[in-house]
């Protein structure tokens, strides 16, 4: 990051932006020159002062600048966000390839998401089931204690493995080994 401004000024912005992006920015400034409106948002990535590479969302326009045309660029550091979108595409990659029934659930016990293979076992539409309890998807018969495990879990810390056979909506006969654990946020 700059320390003083004097480390930014009279310095080409393109000379910021990774040499593999410079192309799209460049086509980008031509745009502006002749644009009277922005242009769209667009994520590429810019060079720190120290070198570090860095994911930005930048919007440029044109406008009047002490009775001169000058060129403004808004850029926002999405860094972190870009790491966090790519985390959770590693986790829905691996959570929908695993050989093992999974679902994730909020604090009320509602679906925030299933696996194909829970979808599979159960017969359900994995879209549909999000933000339903399990009491809306199996009715009282199929809830039983269930949800008294899934509170204790939550109130409690506790981690819950056990051992559950049951026939699944195929009619294949499975037993498994359950596993509840809390999740906490950050």
């Amino acid at each position: 990051r700059a320390n003083a401004s004097d480390e930014l000024i009279g310095k080409s912005a393109i000379s910021f932006v990774h040499p593999e992006d410079q192309g799209i920015i460049r086509q980008r400034i031509e745009v502006t020159e002749n644009s009277k409106s922005a242009v769209p948002e667009i994520e590429v990535r810019y060079r720190r002062l120290d070198g570090t590479i860095v994911y930005v969302q930048t919007i440029a326009t044109m406008i009047s600048f002490q009775g001169k045309r000058a060129r403004m660029v808004m850029v926002l550091d999405i860094t972190d966000r870009k790491r966090a979108s790519d985390i959770e595409k590693q986790f829905r990659t691996f959570i929908e390839n695993i050989p093992a029934a999974i679902t994730l659930r909020d604090k009320d016990g509602n679906f925030i998401t299933v696996n194909k293979v829970w979808a599979e076992w159960f017969k359900q539409d994995k879209d549909a089931i999000v933000g339903k309890s399990r009491l809306e998807i199996f009715g009282p018969d199929r809830t039983g204690n269930i949800q008294a495990m899934n509170d204790d879990v939550l109130q409690n810390g506790t981690i819950l493995n056990e051992e559950n056979s049951f026939t699944d909506a195929t009619g294949t006969f499975r037993t498994s080994l359950m596993q509840k654990f809390p999740i906490e946020n950050s």
